[in-house]
Order: structure tokens, then C-alpha cells, then sequence
């Protein structure tokens, strides 16, 4: 086993990280869920395990909403693949990596719809073109039931 270096970044009010992490402007960012505490939301902290911020977009008692899958788009903005609940059947976001915010939504998925509901892992191919899962329903070949798809959605971004 390779030597390696541990620093606690998630000890206390019972956060965790919850998907993969992206690496930009120096930082690294990835999602985060508060256990048996209701919700979730980006975290961020620098290289060397200084400076740890978390940002709380989700409260699970007001919108039951988490997030499942985080990627650094060639716009040069965090998107990241949510799992909303009240009549939602998710949703991706770009965020802005320099204040946090929500620049862009996109409501693609429906019970009905070819792609499915509850986005879960999401990727960008060169061309730009987002590729990810969801993990219920969508369109699927006679016979089969549709227990979520993988999908494209070209939602504009420049080529990698």
C-alpha cells in the first residue's frame, strides 16, 4: 500500500462527500449530504485541506431536492445533475464557480420522457455534448422496462 496523507474534512454535523470531485482555479469541489440531518449541497476546499467551505443548496425538509452527479464544463462552470423531489423529476445546473450561483437550468426529465427522471451521473464528451443516467423510466426497446436510461443533451457548451 502506497503512503498517503489524511485530513479530516468532514467531521462535523455528520457531513460526508457524496460523488466525485472536479478539480479547478486550485480547488477541488464536490458534493456533500448531511447525515441524519436533511440536507445537502457543494463543498469546496483547497489542495492542501485548508479552507473547506460548504455551500447548502438543499434542505431536505423544504424541497427534498439532492444532488447526484458533478462535472467542470467547458463553459468553465460546475454543472451538477439533481434529484428533486415535489412533482420534480430532476434537473442539471450550471453553477458559477466564482459566486456560487445558478447561471443555467435545465428540466429535461419527465416519466414520459426519452430520457428518463432523477438524473444521476453526468459527463462531457468532446463535442460538448452532456452524457449521463437517470436512474427511473425513460424510453427503452418493446419489452423492457425503463429503470432509468443513459442519455445525451446538447445543452450548448463549447468543445472541450
Amino acid at each position: 500500500m502506497l503512503p498517503g496523507t489524511a485530513f479530516p474534512l468532514f467531521g462535523f454535523d455528520g457531513s460526508f462527500p457524496s460523488s466525485s470531485m472536479v478539480i479547478a482555479d486550485g480547488k477541488i469541489y464536490g458534493l456533500y449530504t448531511i447525515y441524519q440531518m436533511g440536507g445537502a449541497g457543494l463543498f469546496e476546499v483547497n489542495l492542501d485541506g485548508s479552507n473547506l467551505n460548504l455551500f447548502s443548496r438543499y434542505n431536505t425538509t423544504s424541497n427534498g431536492g439532492s444532488p447526484s452527479g458533478v462535472l467542470l464544463a467547458s463553459d468553465g462552470n460546475l454543472w451538477v445533475a439533481e434529484h428533486v423531489a415535489n412533482n420534480s423529476n430532476g434537473d442539471l445546473i450550471a453553477l458559477s464557480l466564482s459566486t456560487g450561483t445558478v447561471l443555467k437550468t435545465l428540466k429535461p426529465f419527465s416519466i414520459n420522457g426519452a430520457v428518463g427522471a432523477l438524473p444521476a451521473a453526468l459527463l462531457q464528451v468532446k463535442d460538448g455534448t452532456l452524457w449521463g443516467t437517470t436512474t427511473m423510466f425513460g424510453k427503452v426497446s418493446a419489452g423492457h422496462f425503463g429503470a432509468g436510461v443513459v442519455y445525451s443533451l446538447n445543452a450548448g457548451l463549447p468543445p472541450q
